[in-house]
């Protein structure tokens, strides 16, 4: 059997992440490429890749290329995949099938049965698309806007979709690399 561990962060790495979180949701003031200084938080190399995975993983953060980040101790870079406009447009869509979605659920389900619907209403509605084999370009397959509105994801669109629907669902969420 394999063996993981829970990285439980510092007091550090979350204020590194609030600041990226920040940068993130800030789309709209900031050019499309944004630099994220860290430098005083003195975080190790190992900190700031527990940070970047962090940001990597949060599905609600789709606009960003979560694969630019290019960490560092001292930064870390948030690029938008999108102009302004079309992130606004993009979330209108996104927030509508998420609603959607969350119907799947309902007030007096369990929480085990909340996440038994989500997890159906992921499989049932997305199909799986490689990179590898799919025609869909190999980013677009990678977040959970495509996951949500147009139904389409490879594995860690999967995970990124799956994220996103419990954390509307009321559930703490983390995602694990190995």
């Amino acid at each position: 059997f394999a063996s993981y561990t829970v990285h439980t962060p510092t007091k550090a790495e979350n204020t590194a992440y609030q600041r990226c979180l920040k940068a993130a949701m800030d789309y709209a003031s900031n050019d499309k490429t944004t630099t994220v200084d860290i430098s005083d938080l003195g975080l190790s190399k190992a900190q700031v890749l527990n940070v970047e995975d962090r940001v990597h993983g949060n599905g609600e953060l789709w606009w960003v290329n979560t694969f630019a980040l290019n960490p560092s101790t001292k930064s870390l870079t948030i690029v938008c995949k999108y102009d302004d406009d079309t992130i606004r447009a993009m979330r209108k869509k996104f927030e509508a099938a998420v609603k959607k979605a969350l119907k799947w659920t309902g007030p007096g389900m369990t929480g085990i049965e909340k996440v038994h619907m989500l997890h159906d209403w992921v499989i049932r509605k997305v199909r799986y698309r490689d990179p590898q084999t799919g025609s869909a370009s190999v980013v677009e397959n990678k977040d959970a806007y495509f996951g949500i509105v147009e139904k389409r994801g490879d594995c860690f669109g999967y995970t990124l979709t799956t994220d996103v629907l419990l954390r509307r669902a009321g559930f703490a969420t983390d995602t694990v690399y190995r």
